[in-house]
């Protein structure tokens, strides 16, 4: 009997202790609960809170958009109309210058047929012009015709003259080389003067010198002042021929650069 108790007692205490485990577990998932309990009632709150402010964010955008949509309905309705009263006054516009545009038009057609009259007219003018040019032109052929023999003439003619012109300006050359030449050897010979008069004109001086140490008034002083007074003018008649002479060289150069 005390084998039967002890092993119910332990059985009971197996059970208690299990029994305490769990009510442990239990409880601690009961706390477990109710602090996800209190987290929902925290989210629920929030999110009751969100959507009240969404509703009302709501309501205000609706009215934000139906005043916008009633301003845009406005504002179209002015454009229509405004767009209506130009379209009136272009279309009105366009009459008038479809009208006008019209009127142009025959205008233009009737001064069309009259400028066709008046081109008519010219061409029948022209063709009768134009038979008179073309006479007038076999006249011209054949004037021009006679004016190139003639011209054909009066070329041959040219070289003919231009040949001889030629063969004179040959002639020339060679005259003025020999003028040249012998005016060359006149003023050599006018140069050996002068030297000579220019020595004989040195010796009067000594002449000169000589009586005036002498005494005065002697027929070889006489003498020496009268031969003095005659190289003089001789060498004055010397200058002038040579001066001449060049002249006449410088004329002859100049007409040998114009030739």
């Amino acid at each position: 009997v005390k084998i039967s108790l002890t092993t119910e007692n332990e059985g009971l205490r197996r059970r208690l202790a299990e029994a305490q485990s769990n009510w442990l577990e239990t409880r601690e998932e009961n706390l477990r609960t109710e602090e996800k309990l209190k987290q929902l009632e925290n989210e629920l709150r929030l999110l009751t809170l969100s959507k009240t402010n969404l509703e009302t964010a709501h309501e205000e955008n609706r009215e934000f958009f139906k005043k916008q949509e009633e301003q845009r309905e406005e504002q179209f309705l002015e454009t229509v109309q405004e767009t209506e009263k130009k379209h009136a006054e272009l279309r009105k516009e366009l009459e008038e210058m479809l009208q006008a545009q019209m009127k142009m038009s025959s205008a233009m057609k009737d001064e069309n047929k009259r400028l066709i009259l008046k081109l008519e007219e010219k061409k029948e003018n022209h063709r009768s012009e134009k038979t008179k040019w073309r006479e007038q032109l076999s006249e011209l052929a054949s004037a021009l015709e006679v004016t190139r023999k003639q011209h054909n003439e009066v070329t041959t003619e040219k070289e003919n003259i231009s040949h001889i012109n030629d063969e004179l300006a040959g002639k020339v050359k060679f005259l003025k080389r020999e003028n040249k030449k012998s005016l060359k050897m006149i003023y050599n010979l006018l140069k050996k003067q002068k030297n000579l008069m220019q020595d004989r004109q040195t010796l009067c001086h000594e002449l000169e010198s000589l009586q005036r140490s002498q005494t005065a008034g002697t027929p070889l002083q006489r003498y020496s002042q009268e031969a003095g007074n005659i190289s003089a003018n001789e060498q004055g008649s010397g200058a002038d021929t040579s001066c001449n002479v060049k002249q006449s060289n410088v004329e002859i150069n100049n007409e040998d650069e114009s030739l």
